[in-house]
């Protein structure tokens, strides 16, 4: 053709003439393509797509895993001594030994937020310092026992050792599920990765699965006293009675309402749908909950006087009263009711803090 007679200079000219000019280094143009994305920009141009891995047959993304180094001879499933002992002063400093005596540190280990101990991880995934076994501050645990059994929390702070001798002493925890933050014993700790915690964790999972998709149903209560000084069948036969209102203030006591995100919360009844199942709507975030039965939930009554109360079991159910006095240690409340401004002392179970007024309702 036409371009047969050309040399190879001419050629060369040619096609340079017929190249786009050559854009501008300036600052606008890093900006349209930052460097960190111009490896993105490259691959996209030769049909890659964001979450699709790299290949002619890559069909999901792979996730780059880092190791993390173990400390020096810690042989797999060992966990290492996080204390350094001591050795005397004067201690001759043998190799891999710090001065002054004892063993080197050795490099800190990581855990998940089960508490294992991880020695790899992707790089998006972020890890704690093991903090050993036992319960130290910070760390996340298992209530293997106990009236929040089942339950996994985060370690806010160890109490102070009472000051009587045999007692237990107390941690303050942040229950994960419900953010409600509440005093166990520390022997009811355990380690997640621990076999008693395992086992606990599939009981309860066993239990939750019986209770429906949203873990709505009948509860049974930890046993012992709850509200002061009653025994267990006087409890028991005040809970098979019927006492739900509308505009009853209430808090759920079961474990596994919601999966647990509902535990120890105050709600309000909206609805009673028959005798002893009602709606809620839970006080912190205004999430409607139907269909809850009454044995998920206990009596909510205010240590402030004057409190408006409603009377929701014995003779009296039904009719409104006012907080005078209330004592914990002994499970009772001393209220006046509006109707004949008489004075009674009632059951704490007896008597429920009312949030709305409804003179058509009671009384």
């Amino acid at each position: 053709g036409g371009l047969s007679g050309l040399s190879e200079r001419d050629l060369f000219k040619r096609e340079v003439s017929a190249l786009p000019e050559e854009a501008a280094a300036t600052s606008e143009t890093y900006e349209r393509m930052p460097v960190e994305h111009f490896g993105k920009a490259m691959m996209r141009g030769m049909g890659w797509k964001e979450g699709l891995g790299v290949g002619r047959n890559a069909k999901k993304d792979v996730k780059v895993v880092e190791f993390l180094s173990r400390p020096d001879r810690l042989g797999l499933g060992a966990q290492p001594k996080l204390e350094v002992e001591k050795k005397k002063p004067n201690w001759i400093n043998k190799p891999g030994e710090e001065k002054g005596g004892g063993e080197k540190k050795g490099k800190v280990l990581y855990a998940d937020s089960d508490g294992r101990v991880r020695h790899t991880k992707h790089l998006d995934e972020k890890l704690v310092e093991y903090k050993g076994p036992g319960v130290q501050v910070g760390k996340r645990m298992l209530v293997a026992s106990g009236k929040h059994e089942g339950l996994k929390c985060s370690v806010l702070e160890i109490l102070p050792p009472p000051r009587e001798k045999g007692r237990s002493r107390y941690a303050r925890v942040k229950l994960l599920a419900s953010e409600k933050v509440v005093d166990v014993r520390c022997k009811e700790l355990e380690d997640l990765e621990s076999k008693k915690s395992v086992s606990v964790a599939a009981e309860n999972q066993s239990r939750g699965k019986h209770r429906g998709k949203d873990g709505a149903g009948s509860s049974k209560k930890s046993k012992g006293k709850s509200k002061g000084g009653s025994s267990g069948s006087e409890r028991k036969g005040r809970r098979c009675q019927p006492w739900l209102y509308s505009n009853l203030r209430v808090r759920v006591v079961d474990k596994y309402l919601k999966h647990g995100k509902a535990y120890l919360k105050k709600a309000v009844v909206v609805d009673v749908l028959d005798p002893s199942t009602c709606d809620i709507i839970l006080d912190d975030n205004r999430n409607r909950i139907n269909g809850v039965s009454q044995d998920c939930l206990e009596t909510v009554v205010p240590k402030a006087q004057g409190s408006m109360l409603l009377a929701v079991k014995g003779d009296l159910r039904g009719k409104k009263c006012k907080m005078l006095q209330r004592n914990t240690s002994e499970g009772k409340a001393t209220v006046q009711f509006t109707s004949d401004f008489s004075v009674k002392e009632m059951h704490l179970d007896d008597v429920c803090e009312l949030v709305a007024e409804d003179d058509d309702a009671f009384d």
